[in-house]
């Protein structure tokens, strides 16, 4: 039966039991491309969409035990790993971990660190835009890709209110390092 078929005939064969591979082989390679795209953005420190919603979540998480207590924020203080991941070279992590623990030693307790009613709470970061500027001077000593958070407590229908930031997630553990570009001031 083979040897019955033209030439064109065997061609059209071949083109229709390869469609169906074709249609495959399309979706495969786009759902490797959505991969590597969310794979390329998680590897920047930018999270990918339905995991932006999960870390808005954690940082409001982190900010409500703030507003009840700054005190509270020894459950977040960095570890030595966590400092190392953060920081570009050696000497920018031993600069952070002073700060550190400066900062923790002088943190205050039993007070909100929210002003009274400031009952909404929004997220900031990790776009440099919305973080202080000394985020953006001091940039080359965090490691390259490190995603910076923060957030801002405001009174309802009002932009401005208490701003903290230096929220950091590593291996899905937060730390926050209260204005951490501080750390390498002159």
């Amino acid at each position: 039966m083979q040897a019955a078929l033209s030439e064109p005939s065997r061609d059209r064969s071949a083109r229709m039991a390869a469609a169906p591979c074709a249609k495959s082989n399309r979706a495969m390679r786009s759902l490797s491309i959505t991969a590597f795209a969310t794979l390329a953005l998680l590897a920047a420190g930018m999270p990918s969409p339905a995991a932006a919603d999960d870390l808005e979540a954690e940082i409001i998480e982190i900010a409500e035990a703030l507003r009840e207590d700054f005190g509270n924020a020894v459950r977040w203080k960095p570890t030595n790993p966590q400092i190392n991941a953060i920081s570009h070279k050696l000497r920018d992590a031993e600069w952070l971990r002073a700060y550190v623990e400066l900062t923790y030693r002088n943190l205050p307790t039993g007070q909100s660190a929210a002003k009274p009613g400031q009952t909404e709470i929004t997220v900031i970061g990790p776009d440099l835009g919305e973080l202080p500027g000394g985020y953006r001077q001091q940039i080359d000593h965090f490691r390259p890709g490190t995603a910076i958070y923060g957030f801002r407590y405001t009174e309802p229908g009002k932009d401005v209110g208490m701003r903290y930031d230096g929220l950091f997630r590593v291996d899905g553990k937060w730390f926050l390092i209260p204005k951490a570009w501080r750390a390498f001031g002159k």
